[in-house]
């Protein structure tokens, strides 16, 4: 072999090795901000099984059972996870959600069958749909990424815990499809992703 060639060898290599140390500090920051945000990773993989871990709080919980206004935004992309609800922007809506859909978000959101327990996906969301809970002045929203199956929830504005809703896939793609009729890509959206089984 060639010194040429082995350079170029030695030189791919190292950078190969570059990128793997820059996912993984970018992964570790990532998991650390959660952490910090929210007091434990709990809150990002959800443990527990239990949905406060989901919603971050029983008062999140109340509020999306008791909402009396429920709205729905799409959200530019990509639209990667933020802390503060205020740093996504929108490019749709709201949309008012009538009483039907909100029962059937409640349905999905409120089952502990609708999510995945003690696991984490190593992807980085890009939310696609908002979903705003108000009850008085307490807000709560969940942002939904439809490619790796995870949502947000933002509590006050501020994150609280993210959470992989592979189960729930099927009714919140038929949910909001009725909720964007015209927004082709949400219409593209298939119940089940092809890495699923």
């Amino acid at each position: 072999m060639d010194k040429r060639r082995r350079k170029l060898i030695l030189v791919g290599v190292a950078l190969l090795s570059l990128g793997i140390i820059g996912y993984i500090d970018w992964h570790s920051r990532l998991l650390l901000s959660v952490s910090e945000s929210s007091g434990s990773l709990d809150s990002l993989f959800g443990s527990s099984g239990s949905l406060d871990s989901v919603f971050g709080s029983s008062q999140s919980i109340d509020t999306v059972k008791h909402a009396t206004s429920v709205k729905a935004f799409r959200l530019r992309s990509p639209n990667r996870h933020h802390q503060l609800l205020s740093d996504y922007q929108t490019t749709a809506g709201p949309i008012g959600v009538s009483a039907a859909v909100a029962s059937d978000l409640r349905g999905a959101l409120l089952d502990t069958s609708s999510y995945l327990w003690n696991i984490g996906k190593l992807c980085e969301p890009d939310y696609g749909v908002r979903i705003q809970f108000q009850h008085n002045t307490d807000k709560v929203d969940v942002l939904l990424c439809f490619q790796c199956d995870v949502l947000g929830v933002y509590h006050n504005g501020k994150a609280v815990a993210r959470k992989d809703f592979d189960p729930a896939r099927p009714q919140l793609v038929l949910i909001v499809k009725e909720l964007f009729p015209d927004d082709e890509a949400i219409q593209s959206l298939v119940s089940r992703r092809a890495t699923q089984t």
